[in-house]
């Protein structure tokens, strides 16, 4: 369903664009495909916006403004490309004056991204309240899991082991970032770049350690103010002491 209504979404915001770039003086064909052309744009902001939770005040401002001159540059790339037939799709299109403006391309871009962010943010909710099935591949075997009974995720470089709350390990070869995109951001956290952890389990955290299932898992520095943050002062004077 979430991935529907999202694919939904983004058909949606093609047609918008078309409109707009109509008004422009394009042709609505033409407006269309031009439309496409920000939608790189518009997955590398949603992709982008996901590490912004990890970043301290003052590396959030400087990584919105690294990410909003990466989406600047990667949309004038293919605008070049779209009006100026450097793909070979035989199209020769006047470029409206206001496509160069900045300020203009980000306001879009941003009014696109941020419904989408918050349709996101409620699906993940409505998730949450109901744990969701995990499938994936164990040493050729197909497993289907509840999100409620995974511990934590391990990565070794490797492969990835999968802990439950009954002790079990899975191992598979899908990557750690993966695993990351794919279980709810309400339910799990990332502590590290080889560990997630599911937010129920955890009995205590400081900003270089965390307690769950009877282990302590390192917190990395990149994630520790998120760790601190999200679990509660509480629960980090709890293992201190």
């Amino acid at each position: 369903m979430r991935i529907l209504v999202t694919l939904g979404y983004w058909a949606v915001c093609a047609l918008l664009l078309a409109a707009i770039f109509s008004s422009l003086g394009y042709r609505f064909d033409d407006a269309f495909f031009v439309a496409s052309a920000f939608l790189p744009g518009l997955l590398l902001l949603k992709y982008g916006t996901r590490q912004l939770a990890y970043e301290t005040p003052q590396r959030r401002a400087l990584h919105i403004g690294y990410l909003a001159a990466a989406a600047l540059v990667l949309e004038y790339l293919l605008l070049f490309l779209v009006n100026h037939d450097k793909v070979g799709f035989g199209r020769e299109m006047a470029f409206p004056p206001l496509l160069l403006n900045p300020f203009f391309l980000l306001f879009l871009l941003g009014a696109l991204a941020l419904p989408e962010y918050l349709l996101d943010r409620r699906f993940a909710r409505r998730e949450a309240a109901q744990p969701q099935r995990i499938d994936f591949i164990s040493e050729r075997r197909r497993i289907s899991l509840p999100e409620d009974r995974i511990l934590y995720v391990a990565s070794n470089d490797t492969e990835v082991v999968v802990h439950t709350v009954d002790g079990e390990q899975f191992r598979t070869r899908t990557p750690i970032s993966q695993w990351e995109a794919i279980l709810n951001e309400l339910r799990f956290l990332r502590i590290h770049r080889a560990y997630i952890v599911s937010r129920a389990h955890v009995t205590g955290a400081t900003r270089t350690g965390l307690a769950i299932g009877g282990e302590q898992l390192p917190v990395s520095r990149k994630y520790a103010d998120r760790v601190v943050r999200e679990l509660g002062a509480s629960e980090a004077a709890a293992l201190e002491g």
